[in-house]
């Protein structure tokens, strides 16, 4: 079988045989000029696996050659790394090497690669999707075709990359410039979802229409995209357009519910009441006799102390079903963090995704810039 009439799934995380034709030989022959037997060789095995940036790629591991139905491989070659982008290689023969016939020597190869060029659980997940198969690009399994559309311009497919998953929608890169000014730009992250016809045909859309309903959602999911591109490459102008964006919504804080003792007394009454059978609880109610304090959780980084803020509540996951969730502003919840029992080293976004640190240096000129914007 040949490898553009399979797709990137029997390539990837595999171990394959492919033929070395001449052609192979004459078109990328100094790939191969680090390995034993080169001459003789009419084979190789090479272990498949993505490079986010570079697309679907295969490891050189050795040379080989058929004896009859044998195959037999030269010697490999530790020392160094050969690789080979899938695009030389769509027109090539190829079988599948079951992984209980390859031998430790390539395994230990095989290992670093694994951990060199892993990515997150979301977007390994996400080439796991069959239904985006339609949408990907047959060299660069990772990056999509997604169509961008407004009111007032034509749709355009456009080239992104995956970066996250979300519930219910995909973060992708703009790897391309659009012909038209969609309000994105090449290398600006943004969400976008999927679209199913009656036919069943998958695509990829975005709608960048700016409509007032929907403010706050696009507020959040720019934060978010901001904060992936911001992880990626840091640098000033985003950190400051982040945090403004930050100053635009309500944020939300977990905290721990804390009763007085005359107020656990009474929830300690009903239980017992109840005794084994707490069906008799529901529809009971209780009157709070004093004011229930809420007291904000806190993270610990080895022997730093941060206060976290999420932009959703879906934001917090698992994590949040423990909490009481209080939404504030980040202007209400600096001083929350600043009284704070513990030394506080920052605040910081959504931890539990892509976290985004506010650190302590910056809180005086959040609040600096919060005065200002009142006084105009």
């Amino acid at each position: 079988m040949k490898v553009k009439e399979t797709g990137f799934r029997a390539i990837y995380k595999n171990y394959c045989v492919f033929d070395l034709e001449k052609t192979l030989k004459d078109k990328i022959g100094s790939v191969f000029a680090d390995f034993e037997g080169f001459d003789e060789a009419n084979l190789f095995l090479g272990y498949g696996y993505i490079d986010h940036e570079a697309g679907l790629t295969v490891e050189i591991l050795a040379l080989g050659k058929r004896d009859g139905e044998e195959r037999l491989y030269f010697a490999p070659n530790d020392t160094v790394s050969d690789k080979i982008r899938i695009a030389n290689l769509m027109d090539i023969d190829f079988t599948i090497e079951p992984e209980e016939k390859i031998t430790e020597e390539y395994k230990e190869k095989v290992k670093i690669i694994k951990e060199g060029y892993a990515v997150s659980e979301k977007i390994e997940k996400t080439r796991e999707m069959e239904f985006l198969d339609e949408c990907r690009s047959p060299e660069y399994p990772d990056d999509i075709m997604v169509l961008l559309f407004t009111e007032e311009l034509q749709p355009e497919g456009c080239w992104a990359r995956i970066e996250d998953l979300g519930e219910g929608y995909f973060m992708g890169k703009l790897i391309v410039e659009p012909y038209q000014d969609f309000g994105i730009h090449l290398n600006d992250v943004f969400a976008f979802g999927l679209d199913q016809s009656e036919d069943g045909r998958v695509t990829a859309i975005c709608d960048l229409s700016h409509k007032e309903s929907n403010h706050e959602t696009s507020n959040e999911e720019l934060i978010k995209a901001m904060i992936v591109k911001f992880n990626a490459n840091p640098n000033t102008e985003d950190y400051v357009r982040i945090i403004s964006l930050l100053m635009s919504i309500d944020i939300w804080v977990p905290c721990n519910a804390v009763f007085s003792e005359e107020d656990q007394q009474q929830f300690l009454n009903l239980v017992e009441e109840a005794g084994d059978d707490l069906s008799k609880l529901e529809g009971k109610t209780v009157t709070s006799k004093d004011q229930t304090r809420l007291i904000p959780d806190i993270l610990q980084s080895d022997e730093e102390y941060f206060f976290p803020v999420f932009t959703s509540i879906d934001e917090m996951g698992e994590y949040g079903n423990h909490f009481s969730k209080v939404g504030k502003s980040l202007i209400e919840v600096l001083p929350l963090a600043r009284n704070n029992d513990k030394e506080i080293s920052g605040i910081v976004v959504n931890a539990f995704s892509n976290p985004f640190p506010i650190l302590k240096d910056f809180w005086d000129l959040i609040e600096e810039i919060d005065k200002n914007e009142g006084e105009e």
